[in-house]
């Protein structure tokens, strides 16, 4: 019972913020809109800013809109079954690298641009990149079916599961900032 009611207040927690999410990214559309419409739609077809701009932008918003369908549990009654779980575990990771490696392929354009499209930076940049890339799908074929999981389906803190959310972690922003953050504390300059 206690299980049952930390998965309703979870995913309360889930709902609210993914909704919150849904409103900031549909405001942001909305104020700038004919700004997209005038410096992003008229671009080739063949432009890579483009795609990824519009990806970016749009992906984002879709899988804030599922996440706050599966936590309505318009899919399947709350909680999902621990079948289900691995499942929407990797859909959630994937989907958060596909977004995270297109802000850094926007990122490293700008790079590669601002330091006149030389060979040498190519080359750096795309084995940045792999590196960032690689990893992807021998952790989700290796971790992903090993993982158990709470009642939430959130990884339990067992091997598999504390190294699958390290890992995720490791390849975020987030810990990166935070890991700065934390040096700054011991008395660290940076």
């Amino acid at each position: 019972m206690a299980d049952l009611a930390l998965a309703t207040s979870s995913a309360r927690t889930v709902i609210s913020s993914s909704l919150c999410s849904i409103v900031f990214c549909f405001w942001d559309i909305v104020i700038t809109f004919d700004d997209e419409v005038e410096n992003i739609w008229g671009q080739p077809s063949h432009s890579i800013t483009k795609w990824l701009f519009l990806f970016t932008r749009y992906f984002a918003l879709a899988v804030q809109i599922l996440l706050v369908m599966k936590s309505s549990g318009v899919f399947r009654p709350l909680p999902l079954p621990e079948r289900l779980c691995p499942y929407w575990l990797i859909f959630q990771s994937l989907a958060a690298r596909a977004l995270s490696s297109s802000v850094l392929l926007i990122l490293m354009l700008r790079v590669y641009v601002l330091y006149d499209c030389t060979r040498a930076i190519r080359s750096g940049l795309l084995a940045l990149f792999a590196v960032f890339i690689v990893p992807i799908v021998p952790i989700h074929v290796l971790l992903a079916r090993r993982i158990q999981f709470t009642p939430t389906c959130t990884p339990a803190k067992t091997p598999p599961g504390v190294l699958f959310v390290q890992f995720f972690k490791q390849c975020s922003w987030s810990s990166r900032l935070s890991d700065v953050e934390r040096l700054r504390g011991d008395g660290y300059r940076l």
